[in-house]
């Protein structure tokens, strides 16, 4: 025969090797795939050869029942029988098994096996097993549902993806749940909080406790596996945590402990601080805070948790973090506080709350501006800045108005100097809202100073910016532009190193200055060619003229005064103006002027200068079109607002325009722009560019070579354009387009490069563009414009494309499917208009389509109409030929060529037969094979609702392996849904044989005593209701009685009568058999349930248990008697205590089956107290004894009370600390109740009766089952006062500890032990002794002291010093002689012995040995003398000492020294002052100033050095500084205090008086120079009077300035300069 050929859809995934078996000739036959492509025999039938190849010689048409299955479990389906493919498939899951074997419903299971897949499902007992979690290819978990019925079942696992299941019987047993707690869906939480429990056995009885005897709570039954609650009041404020219990109150079940708990969460309520420095000790207030827990600082998405320390359950502290390490973590601003407990508790979070937030206080860094005036606005930078924070000059400042920028910035306006005297304050921010301030950090604001001339800064601040120095006048205010100028500049504050600005904001010279003094420096003005360079831009005009200090000094630029203060260069053109002496007022070179009177004469404030030449050097571009007009630029320098383009005809021929204002001016006025009109009649040809400048008329520029050409340039006049393509205009890719330019000029084609032209089209229909530029004449006249158009012809490059494809039908139920006669449309859809013809070739479902154009012109339409036989699922397409355009242009590629109309061929399938027709129960898989029509290639099939996987299929028959395990019998629905989803069920073609099961017999017991009846209701599955057409019900039998008369009116119901025969019936369990009859297409089935029915004896009796009461751990053998308490083959009965199984129970007397006794070990008990016994014999007959055994707790104890003693009158707090304190608990003192206030397992707290004095009483703590323990306590007499009758030890080193008994009488509890003043801590107390350690006081502490006992009812006893410290005291030093000693000797500078300087040192405790030191140096061979209140020693006195003051410390052999004794540091140390040169003062600038305001000085002299102090007239010259470059000193004197005012007062007149004062400097070696009456304090101040003439000027000049009353004057100047000067 010719060898049958397949051909496998992917051949690349059947691995090489792989073996198979092909079903043929009845039998299977083993193949083998090799990677050649062949899949040949191994066995003797060589002829079943399978090759891969498109030979169809070869090829042979396999019979419809051939199949084709692996040898190894893997499953291959023919998808086409008829020469078709062959589909690989994945090996089938197994399963070997379920834990927990078993569980109650519900439960979450694992299954373990192999080959599970993605999208694996499970079943139990026919029931999904829902949340199927895949955790590999060998294991998952699943879900058991909850109706799941109890008894065994099987679990099938099913890999859909490729339709393999596996199959275990019996694989778990579905139980009755267990009471049980296993999760809480929240550890911790607050009152009214809703918690989910989690666990087992769950009903709508049960109820949740918090602890084992709490109360219970109410409880939302969820289901058999979840209830919720809602969180109680807390049942003590002091116990945060509670294991969780569930009882079911219909039974009394409690579950058992399971470790599961619930904790309050804690609250915040009170914070002792809410803002401060990192390092701040916090106290947080609230309930519920257990040891471990954290302060949490932030939200819940950003935090930082922080250890704190747990005080109590209301208490903790914990430390602030460094802000650093906080805002690493989270944010910066008011930081959330919360505490969190730790693990032990829940890990309960607190309650967040807006107002417990903790804030850092705010931190200054740094000022924008170190130094200015008021009404200065100044950023500050910091951190922990909010809206409500307010700026301070001086810790305890004004607040001052501020401006929040953000949390890292401030910015706050200058007030006012607060204080005349004070020039420096040190900046702080308070935050208003918390009243946080920041720390000190040493950020500091100045307030500039203006010398003698400070009231005047005051009044024209305004005008300025904020600076820290100033400048009042200018030697020179111009000069030569070709040679430089010395320039000296007077005003205040400039230190060395500072320069000169030359120039605006943006564009400037810094140049090197001599500074003489704080208010005189000088420099050399560059020339105008030095400083334009440097600019690298042309400038005319003034140069403004400011200062600007070094960084050292703030980095300060003085306040510019307006244009006053500048220096102007000459003009070229300037002559010799005459001198005008107006107050040292020289060369007047500007036109107006106002001025300022700071002081003696007058100084420029604003200058507006004459203006330079302009210099014209090129115009861009040269050569302009006569018939338009064109924009120009002129190059040059000096040019500014007002000029003017000046144009001046070449040669003196023909007219010229007027002048033209620009259109605009560079900034640098080096260049401007204007607009050149058309040139009108008479203008000529060629014209000079000038510049003409304002107030200047008739003076141009001095030089030009710029000249300006009217030509007429080269324009275009029109443009044709031709193309070679039949069907012009049309153009397409391909064609020749000819455009032709005409010009109104010859144009130049050889000389200069060709014109540019450009021709475009559209990837569309449209016309073509051009532009063209660059035409020149013969003459060179180039046209600069670009010329754009459109040309006349249509451009078309792109042949049509198809854009769309989408099919539609014309079915009833819509466009998207259509059945047998419906039409499909196929549209092409097309992106622009199409020719008539050709159109192309369409194919709908394999069969040629009518093809037309529609009414738009841009789509094809091609319809087919659908006949019965149609492929089931999306109809196809294909296309071919072309789409073209009227242009001609072709698209031979449509694309897609082939695919889906969108359109569905969807009928429903016909089921006609099933074979075999007959499906045997427990027969395992069984391949199904079903008829009919329009099944599609891909079909599913269900039988009895299940699932069963196709293994071969076409679109008439399908063939499927149906698992066994069916329950029941009769038919069951055969359903086939086909490849488009539509199916047909048919429910009598396959018959199930059924399988019986019970579920329940009603009753489930009687009597074994012969002649018993019952009647018994049965339920079940399965049970025979004339299956087959018969009418029998099933047989039963009950422990092999009859159960007859029958009724079976449904499958899962029947009831009979069973009758005990003569012999009885056997006692215990009873097998029920249940068996269908067997119609001729059935066979019987029986099951038998051991255990569900029983035969029962006479009931039994318990009379009670010995011992009958005992520990609630349990563990005790107790004896139960009674009667009928039946021991028999099957087992023993069963014990019940409490509702806990009573282990190990054993008849008594051993041996007997009829027992009148048990024995058998007790549980432990829930609670204590009475619980019931229940005795159930193997016949479920039971006896129940109430309260037969009581549960007792352990016996208390007492390890510790306090106080052991009271006053005899009671009321004393008495606390006991013990074990085994149970609910109910009482204390008895002397037979008399102690008022109980709080108690717990472990502690008891009660106020104690009245009792008799100097009585011992007993203590009874007693139990609630009578379980007690006892102590005593002692009463006393009230208002006895203590007595010390003596110490022991009576002395101690000071150095040391001790630990001391004190005995005596009178001692109570709660007294205060001090000696020498020092309080003795946690003393332990009785009637006549104290005993307690004292810390070593340390070395200030020495000889006798009183030692002090204070009872805590204020009696107290003092025995004068009764108690001794020894040991030895720290030195202290008193003084020193000499205290000065001078550097300046011969002896000094040559380290000479003769330098050598004995020292006394006087003070107390100095003993032999000691070491006297002075700073780096010590003093050689010390002697102390015998009272140890004095020291000589010798000090060496050379160049390695230094001027200044040295603290002196001695410090003795044993260590302990006179630096322990200075509480303030080396200030308040004993000093010696080492002395160099003394200073010498020679002069002081200015020599005067006004007595109500501060004069800066500067004092010449020599050797002053850093430190030193200066007083003028008794007071301190404030913010003394060194000037190093010159070794002066600057300061600033305050103004006159009352001694001095009251002179002026008394000689004031209108003149100016003034009082001289001495100037005294001192060094800090105390070496001194005083200059005598050196500086005047004045009442007035007038400017000098200014000559008056010419020109008007306002002056305002500084009013009298007097200690008592001001007086204002004014002047009004006026000058006429002359003519000649305004050249300048």
């Amino acid at each position: 025969m010719t060898n049958p050929v397949l051909s496998f859809t992917d051949v690349s995934s059947i691995p090489a090797g792989a073996s198979f078996e092909w079903f043929a000739g009845g039998a299977f036959q083993t193949l083998v795939y090799t990677d050649d492509g062949r899949v040949f025999g191994t066995g003797t039938n060589e002829r079943h050869v399978l090759l891969i190849g498109t030979d169809t010689t070869s090829r042979s048409v396999l019979t419809e029942s051939t199949l084709l299955r692996p040898s190894m479990g893997k499953l291959f389906g023919l998808t086409t029988l008829s020469g078709g493919s062959l589909a690989w498939g994945l090996a089938a899951p197994t399963v070997t098994g379920l834990a927990p074997p078993s569980s109650p419903s519900g439960q979450t299971v694992t299954v373990t096996g192999t080959h599970f897949r993605t999208g694996v499902t499970v079943t139990v007992g026919g029931l999904p097993c829902a949340n199927v979690q895949l955790a590999s290819a060998t294991s998952l978990q699943c879900t058991l549902d909850a109706a799941l019925p109890l008894g065994s079942h099987a679990v099938v696992v099913n890999n859909t993806d490729v339709g393999l299941s596996a199959t275990l019987a019996d694989a778990i047993t579905v139980v009755e749940p267990v009471l049980s707690v296993s999760m809480l869906s929240a550890q911790a939480g607050w009152e009214g909080d809703f918690i989910n429990v989690t666990g087992a056995g769950f009903t709508a009885a049960a109820k949740v406790q918090l602890g084992v005897s709490g109360a219970l709570l109410a409880t939302t039954f969820l289901s058999a596996t979840s209830l919720q609650f809602a969180v109680p009041a807390q049942p003590n404020a002091t116990t945060v945590t509670y294991e969780v219990f569930v009882t079911d109150t219909a039974t009394s079940d409690q579950s058992p402990s399971a470790g599961i708990t619930f904790s309050y969460a804690p609250t915040v309520t009170l914070l002792s601080g809410s803002h401060g420095p990192p390092g701040t000790n916090v106290t947080v207030t609230g309930t519920n805070f257990v040891d471990g827990a954290k302060v949490r600082l932030g939200t819940a998405s950003a935090h930082l948790d922080i250890t704190a320390t747990v005080t109590s359950t209301t208490s903790l502290t914990f430390a602030v973090p460094a802000q650093s390490d906080a805002e690493a973590t989270i944010h910066t601003g008011a930081w959330p506080l919360a505490v969190l407990n730790s693990a032990s508790a829940g890990s309960g979070l607190s309650k967040e709350t807006v107002t417990l937030a903790f804030l850092y206080d705010p931190v200054v860094s740094s000022l924008s501006s170190s130094a200015g005036w008021p009404g200065d606005l100044v950023p500050l930078t910091g951190r922990n800045f909010a809206t409500t924070c307010r700026v301070q000059l001086g810790v305890s400042g004004a607040l001052l108005a501020t401006t929040f920028l953000s949390a890292t910035s401030l910015r706050f306006a200058v007030p006012a100097q607060p204080n005349a005297a004070t020039v420096t304050y040190e900046v702080f921010v308070t935050d208003t809202a918390t009243g946080a301030q920041s720390p000190s950090a040493g950020v500091t604001f100045s307030y500039a100073l203006c010398g003698a001339f400070l009231l005047a800064c005051i009044l024209i601040d305004s005008l300025w910016n904020s600076t820290p120095a100033t400048v009042t006048g200018l030697s020179a205010t111009h000069g030569p532009a070709t040679a430089t100028t010395s320039v000296t500049v007077t005003g205040t504050n400039f230190v060395s190193g500072a320069k000169v600005r030359l120039g605006w904001a943006d564009e400037i010279i810094r140049t090197t200055t001599t500074v003489a003094s704080i208010t005189s420096l000088t420099f050399d003005m560059p020339t105008q060619a030095v400083a334009e360079t440097t600019l690298g831009a042309a400038r005319s005009g003034a140069w403004p003229v400011a200062v600007l200090n070094p960084a050292s000094a703030g980095s300060g630029l003085s306040k510019e005064t307006g244009a006053g203060l500048t220096f102007s260069y000459h003009l070229l053109f300037m002559v010799s103006p005459p001198s005008i002496p107006f107050h040292g007022l020289t060369p007047f070179d500007v036109l107006s002027m106002s001025f300022s009177c700071p002081f003696h004469g007058l100084t420029p404030f604003d200058v507006l200068a004459s203006h330079h030449a302009a210099i014209v050097t090129g115009v861009s571009p040269t050569r302009i079109d006569r018939a338009t007009s064109t924009s120009v630029t002129v190059t040059g320098r000096n040019f500014y607002s007002g000029a003017l383009a000046h144009l001046m005809p070449l040669g003196g021929s023909g007219t010229a325009p007027a002048d033209i204002t620009p259109t605009s001016i560079a900034a640098v006025e080096r260049s401007f722009t204007f607009l050149m009109p058309a040139q009108a009649s008479g203008v000529a040809d060629q014209l000079e560019v000038h510049v003409s400048m304002p107030g200047a008329s008739g003076v141009y520029s001095t030089q030009t070579a710029a000249i300006l050409n009217y030509v007429t340039l080269p324009n275009l006049v029109s443009v044709v354009a031709v193309t070679s393509n039949a069907h012009s205009p049309l153009a397409k890719v391909g064609d020749t387009v000819v455009a032709i330019f005409t010009a109104n000029v010859a144009l130049n084609l050889t000389q200069f490069s060709l014109p540019a032209v450009m021709l475009a089209g559209r990837v569309a229909s449209g016309n073509l563009t051009y532009t063209l530029s660059g035409m020149r004449d013969l003459q060179g006249n180039q046209q600069v414009a670009t010329i754009t158009g459109t040309l006349e012809v249509v451009f078309d490059s792109v042949a049509p494309s198809l854009t769309a494809v989408t099919g539609a039908s014309n079915h009833a139920g819509g466009p998207t499917s259509a059945a047998e006669g419906d039409e499909v449309a196929v549209t092409l859809q097309a992106d622009e208009i199409l020719a008539g013809t050709p159109l192309p070739t369409v194919t709908v479902a394999g069969r040629p389509a009518t093809v037309q154009l529609t009414a738009s012109g841009t789509a094809v339409t091609a319809t087919v109409t659908m006949l019965g036989s149609e492929t089931l699922g999306p109809i196809p397409y294909t296309l071919s030929g072309s789409l073209c355009d009227p242009a001609g242009n072709c698209n031979g590629s449509l694309t897609p060529a082939s695919g889906s109309t969108g359109v569905t061929f969807a009928m429903p399938p016909v089921v006609q037969s099933v074979i075999p027709a007959l499906r045997p129960h427990g027969t395992g898989d069984v391949l199904l094979e079903v008829r009919g029509l329009r099944f599609g290639s891909n079909p599913t099939v269900q039988v009895a609702g299940q699932p069963c996987p196709v293994v071969l299929a076409n679109s008439s028959r399908v063939v499927c392996q149906s698992a066994g395990g069916l329950v029941g019998g009769g038919y069951v629905a055969v359903e086939v849904t086909n490849s488009v989803g539509l199916s047909e069920r048919q429910d009598n073609l396959l018959w199930y044989q059924g399988q019986v099961t019970l579920a329940s017999i009603t009753p489930a017991a009687a009597s074994q005593t012969a002649g018993t009846t019952a009647t018994l209701t049965l339920t079940g599955t399965g049970f025979a209701t004339g299956m087959g057409g018969g009418a029998a019900c099933p047989t039963v039998t009950v422990g092999g009685q009859p159960c007859v008369a029958l009724t079976c009116p449904s499958a899962t119901s029947l009831a009979c009568t069973l009758t005990v025969g003569p012999a009885g019936a056997t006692n215990g369990p009873a097998a029920v058999v249940v068996t269908n009859p067997s119609p001729d297409v059935a066979t019987c089935t029986t099951t038998q349930a051991v255990g569900a029915f029983y035969f029962q004896g006479p009931a039994p009796t318990l009379s009670g248990l010995t011992p009958a009461r005992g520990p609630l751990a349990g563990g005790q053998t107790v004896h139960l008697q009674g009667s009928g308490l039946r021991v028999v083959a099957g087992g023993l009965p069963t014990v019940l205590v409490g509702g806990q199984p009573c282990t190990g129970v054993a008849a008594d007397p051993a041996g007997s089956t009829a027992a009148t006794g048990l024995t058998c070990t007790l549980p432990a008990g829930a609670a204590l107290g009475s619980v019931a016994v229940v005795v159930t014999n193997w016949d479920q007959t039971t006896v129940t004894l109430d309260g037969g055994y009581s549960y007792q707790g352990p016996i208390p104890t007492v390890s510790w009370r306090s106080p052991a003693q009271g006053p005899c009158g009671g009321g004393t707090a008495l606390v006991l600390v013990g074990t085994g304190f149970r609910a109910g608990v009482t204390v008895t003192v002397a037979g008399s109740p102690c008022t109980l206030m709080a108690s717990n397992g472990t502690f008891l707290n009660c106020t104690t009766p009245a009792g008799l004095a100097a009585s011992t009483a007993v203590v009874v703590i007693t139990n609630s089952d009578g379980t007690n323990a006892t102590t005593d306590f002692a009463y006393y007499a009230v208002g006895l006062s203590p007595v010390i009758n003596r110490l022991t030890p009576s002395s101690s080193n000071q150095l040391a500890a001790a630990s001391i008994i004190v005995t005596g009488s009178n001692f109570r509890a709660g007294l205060t032990l001090t000696i020498g003043g020092l309080t003795c801590p946690g003393p332990a107390v009785t009637a006549s002794r104290i005993r307690c350690t004292l810390p070593a006081p340390g070395a200030a502490y020495y000889g006798p002291v009183d030692v002090t006992v204070t009872n805590a009812d204020g009696t107290t006893a003092t025995l004068t010093r009764g108690y001794t410290f020894t040991g030895t005291a720290a030195p202290v030093v008193a003084g020193v002689s000499p205290s000065t000693i001078s550097l300046t000797s011969a002896a000094v500078a040559a380290n000479s012995p003769s330098a050598d300087v004995v020292l006394t040192v006087t003070g107390q405790n100095f003993r032999a040995g000691p070491v006297v030191t002075l700073g780096n140096q010590t003093c050689a061979s010390p002697v102390v003398d015998p009272t140890g209140t004095n020291i000589t020693c010798t000090l060496a006195v050379g160049v390695g000492c230094t001027a200044g003051p040295t603290a002196l410390v001695v410090t003795n052999a044993d260590g302990l020294s006179s630096a322990s004794n200075v509480s303030g540091g080396a200030e308040s140390a004993v000093v010696l002052y080492f002395q160099g040169a003394a200073p010498a003062l020679s002069g002081v600038t200015p020599a005067q100033g006004p007595c109500n305001l501060g004069t800066p000085v500067v004092l010449q002299g020599t050797n002053l050095r850093a430190g030193l102090t200066v007083w003028v007239g008794g007071q301190r010259c404030l913010n003394a500084t060194l000037l190093p470059a010159t070794g002066a000193l600057s300061c600033l004197v305050p103004p006159a205090q009352n001694a001095v005012v009251a002179q002026l007062a008394a000689a004031a007149t209108t003149a100016v008086v003034s009082v001289s004062v001495d100037v005294v400097v001192q060094n800090d070696d105390l070496t001194q120079a005083t200059l005598n009456q050196t500086f005047a304090y004045t009442t007035a101040l007038y400017p000098a009077r200014p000559a008056l003439s010419g020109a008007l000027f306002h002056l305002l000049a500084q009013p009298q300035v007097c200690c008592y009353h001001p007086r204002p004057i004014s002047y009004i100047v006026r000058l006429s300069p002359p003519a000649d000067r305004l050249g300048h």
